[in-house]
This record gives C-alpha cells, structure tokens and sequence, in this order.
C-alpha cells in the first residue's frame, strides 16, 4: 500500500489519535476522582461552566478554520506551495482579529461574573482564575500556531500529535499529583495548566516550522489576499451562523442546567458526558482525519468512487455509534459507581436521552464530512434553525421536566434537522442523487442495532457477573458485551449493508 494514500494517512492518523485518547481518557478517569476528592463537586461545575462560557467567546472564530480547510484541499492536490501560503498567510490575518476580539470579549463577559457565579459557594477568584487558564489555550491557537491547518489538511496531524499530546499528558499528571497532595492544590492546578499549554504551544510551532519551512518569514498584503480569495470571505460568513448552531447544539446544555439547577447537577451530568462525550470525540476525530482525503476526492470529481466512499463511511459511522450506544447503556451506570459512587447515578431516562443525542451525532457525521468537503456552507437558515429550536426547546423542556426535559428538546432539534434536512441537502446539493441514498442506508442498517442490543439484553444476565463487585468484574463484564455486540452487528450489517461489504474489501486489501 501506497504509505502517502489517503487510506494509508488517514490510517496513520487515527492509530495515533486513538493512542493517545485511551491514554487522556485513563488520565480523565483518575483526574476526575483525584479532583472531587479533594476539591468537590462544585469545582468541577465550575470548569464545565467556564468551559462553556469561553466556548461562546470562540464563536468570534466564525468557522474561519473551516473555510480555509476547504480553500485548501485544491491546492494541496495540485502541489501549489505559493497558493497555500498565501490562503495560510491570509487565516493568520484573520485570526489576530479574532484574537483581539476575544481579549475584548473576555474582558466584558469577567464585568458579569459576580452576577453569573451569584449561587456559588465558591470564592469568585476560583471563576476568574480558571476561566484566564482556559482562555489563554484559546490565545495562543489564534496568535501562534494557526499553521496547524496545513497538517490537518494534508491528513499529516500525526507529526505534531506524538510530542504536543506527550505534553498534554504529563500536564494532567502533574495536575493529578498537585491536587491530591499540594498546599492550595486548586492554585497550583491553574499554574499546571498555563504552564503545560505554553511549552505544547511551543512545541507545536516548533513542529509546524519544522515541516513547513515555506509558511513562515514571508510578508503579504492581507488587503490583495482578501481580494484574491473571495470564497474565505464568503465561507466565513455562511460557517458563522453555523458556528452558533454548533456551539447551541454542545455547549448551552450545561449552562441551561446551572440556571435550573446548581453547579453540583452540572457535575453529575458531566461526569456522563466525560465518558460519552470522550467517546464522541474519538469518533469525530477519527472521521476528522477522513475529511481531507474525502475533501480531496471531493476534488476528483469522480461520481461512483464518491458515492462508494459515502457508503463506507456511513457504515462506519453507524457502526462505531451503535457499538458504543448500546454498550454504554448496559456499562455506563455500573462504571459511574465503581469510579465515583452510587450516589453519582442518574436516571435511567437521562442515560437514554444522553445516548439517543450521542447516537445521532455519531452517524450524522457521515453527512456533515460530504457537507464540508463540497463546501456546502450556504444553508445558514438550517443552522440558525437548528439553533433556535435547541435553545427554545431545551428551556421548555427545562421549565417541565427538567434535566430531561432540556435533553428532549436537544434531540428532537437534532432529529428534524439532521434526519430531515441535512441528509437531503448533502444528497442533492453535494452527491447529485436522491435523498434515499442517506434515508434507505439508514433504515437498512437500524436492524443491526436493534439485533445487537436484543443479544447483549439476553447474554448478559447469563454470564453471571455482578459488574459492580470489582474492577476487575467490571471489565470482565465490559469485554463480554462490547465481543458480543461487535460481532453481532458487523455479521447483520453485512448481510444488510453494501457499505460494509465495501468496507470490509478495503480493510481486507490494507492487510499485507
């Protein structure tokens, strides 16, 4: 196999990516437990909230990333050095303003925390404190190391991820050690976290300059580059509203439970989403490494090849989705009282609605990666739609249910935009074909899930084990049911699904 094919970078980057992702995960697990111990739960509310509050900062980005990413995919596959550095040049332009832009935010958004933070029990320097630690991760990535996109771009991510994630890592070790047996363990937490975000930033830059001589020392003017790329311009604007739709879509839900509930309920329904969430994000970033070299098939204009891809890469979204989905629902609740403690648990119906909205954003990233690599970012009414219908419905839900109702309303957003209008869209806007091709994939693989859950439902009361008696139970009862589930739904999906034929063949043909 061709070591410089798309299969082959995209297979590199996502060995690499999921190494270190089981490796942050472990550290997230210990952190987590080493933090409540010895700070509380208040705490960790605290750094989700700030979180998601910086998060709405960073919507000053506008998708600029997003539309660079695009704006290069052409020039990448033509070997256009000139043009990469001219579109690279004109993003680090537009990222200094962004910068400034957040600085000014930041400053604003701190005047409001006294009323923010109102019910906290906590000292107001604690907010203050970790919402600069986050903000200057944020600083650095648009002053510094915007450069980064030509890796992602040209699926070479695993050039930088080996030495900046080791960073990453040794920082939350120290952080361990520091909160479980420092003086002022929560102001020696905020040091470890400045500290380890300057030296990755470091090092990233360092890597980038490294890889990229070509992209640095040279002088441009940004006002001829605005002009001479339009379609940056444009694309920022159309990804704005989508920006804010996403941002709705993953980062409001804590914010709305902490003005119906307390910081401590923001804990309990994070400690779900570090799991589900952490799972969620090794899904997209796998899939994040496919995005270029389906941006630059995109490129190709190769009708049939385009469609197979879509096929494959649908069954394995739908596939990495329901595996998790349904283990989660039998293994999640036992872990959270191993790891935490049984008063950690949360409903069975908040466990299902987390996992329902967890499944459709799995699959649905088989359309979003169609849906950026044709750089169909003129649907804005959609995002703004999708937006609005999270916010209003997660607050009605909110003001009658509660916790689960604010879930409802994510979901039922998420169902009518994602089954209903992105899927059709992407089909006759991007892949020129009828709709079905996303809906009939759909209804074709959703028997292989309801099989796969129907055997682990049957298997697992028959082994025997008790999987909250020990770790060592518990993983004995993990390995059980993610064999059962994996083989179950890959021997149904393929006797249903030509996209995992297609899948398996590709797999097949990789192996030496």
């Amino acid at each position: 196999m061709d070591a410089n094919s798309r299969t082959s970078l995209s297979i590199r980057n996502v060995v690499v990516a999921l190494f270190y992702f089981v490796a942050a995960m472990a550290l997230q697990f210990v952190s987590r437990r080493v933090f409540i111990d010895n700070m509380g739960a208040e705490v960790l509310g605290l750094n989700t909230t700030a979180t998601n509050l910086l998060q709405f900062l960073n919507l000053a980005e506008l998708g600029v990333g997003a539309a660079i990413g695009y704006a290069l995919y052409k020039p990448i596959e033509a070997g256009d050095r000139s043009t990469i550095s001219e579109i690279i040049a004109l993003q680090g332009f537009i990222y200094r303003r962004v910068g400034w832009a957040v600085i000014a935010g930041a400053v604003v958004l701190c005047c409001f925390f006294p009323l923010i933070f109102a019910r906290m029990d906590l000292p107001l320097w604690y907010a203050y404190g970790t919402f600069g630690a986050l903000l200057l991760s944020s600083l650095l990535s648009y002053f510094f190391n915007y450069r980064q996109v030509i890796m992602v771009a040209e699926q070479r991510e695993y050039r930088f991820k080996h030495a900046y994630y080791s960073v990453l890592l040794v920082k939350t070790s120290a952080q361990i050690v520091a909160v479980a047996t420092a003086d002022n363990p929560y102001v020696w937490w905020l040091v470890i976290q400045c500290a380890g975000v300057i030296v990755g930033s470091i090092v990233l830059r360092l890597a980038t300059r490294h890889f990229y001589p070509y992209l640095f020392g040279v002088k441009y003017d940004h006002q001829a580059l605005r002009t001479k790329y339009p379609d940056v311009a444009a694309n920022t604007r159309r990804l704005f509203v989508h920006r804010i739709s996403e941002y709705v879509l993953t980062q409001t839900s804590p914010l709305i439970i902490y003005a119906f509930a307390t910081l401590t309920v923001v804990t309990y329904y994070d400690n779900y989403m570090i799991v589900v969430g952490g799972v969620l994000i090794l899904l997209q970033t796998t899939l994040n490494n496919l995005n270029p070299g389906v941006g630059n098939l995109v490129a190709t204009d190769n009708s049939d090849n385009i469609r197979r891809v879509f096929n494959e890469l649908f069954s394995l979204c739908f596939f990495i989705a329901a595996f998790f989905s349904i283990l989660l629902w039998f293994l999640l609740q036992p872990l959270v009282a191993i790891w935490l403690g049984s008063q950690y648990v949360m409903p069975r119906v908040v466990l299902a609605l987390i996992l329902a909205i967890f499944f459709i954003n799995g699959f649905r990233r088989s359309i979003e990666t169609f849906k950026d690599a044709y750089g169909l970012f003129y649907d804005v009414w959609a995002a703004g739609t999708e937006a609005v219908l999270n916010f209003g419905l997660s607050i009605a839900g909110g003001v009658i249910w509660g916790l689960p109702g604010i879930l409802a309303g994510v979901l039922i957003s998420q169902i009518l935009i994602v089954l209903g209008w992105k899927s059709y869209f992407v089909c006759r806007r991007g892949l020129r074909t009828s709709p079905w091709l996303f809906w009939g994939a759909f209804f074709r693989h959703i028997p292989a899930a309801i099989v796969a859950f129907v055997a682990l439902w049957l298997v697992l009361p028959a082994i025997g084990i008790n999987p909250t008696a020990s770790t060592g139970a518990f993983i004995a009862y993990a390995a059980v049911a993610a064999l059962v589930v994996a083989a179950v739904l890959v021997v149904v999906m393929l006797m249903l699904t030509p996209g995992m034929r297609l899948l398996c063949n590709r797999l097949k043909d990789l192996l030496p």
